[in-house]
């Protein structure tokens, strides 16, 4: 795989990825009302990554940055 695959790879799809799935498992278990510091720390913190990651591509995301 060339530098650019293994930079979009590693800054964007991961963080994407790991994000939707803090938010989901945190989601999952605010639904069934058990853990529920449990499930609103990784609901924040998926949250925080997805916001965190938009932000990268809208402000500081050039396509030169991942050659």
């Amino acid at each position: 795989m060339s530098a650019f695959g293994i930079n979009i790879l590693t800054k964007v799809i991961f963080p994407f990825i790991f994000g939707t799935f803090y938010v989901c498992l945190g989601g999952s278990y605010l639904i069934k009302k058990e853990n529920l510091l449990q499930g609103t720390i990784y609901t924040f913190v998926g949250l925080l990554v997805l916001v965190l990651l938009i932000k990268h591509l809208l402000f500081n995301a050039d396509v030169s940055m991942y050659i």
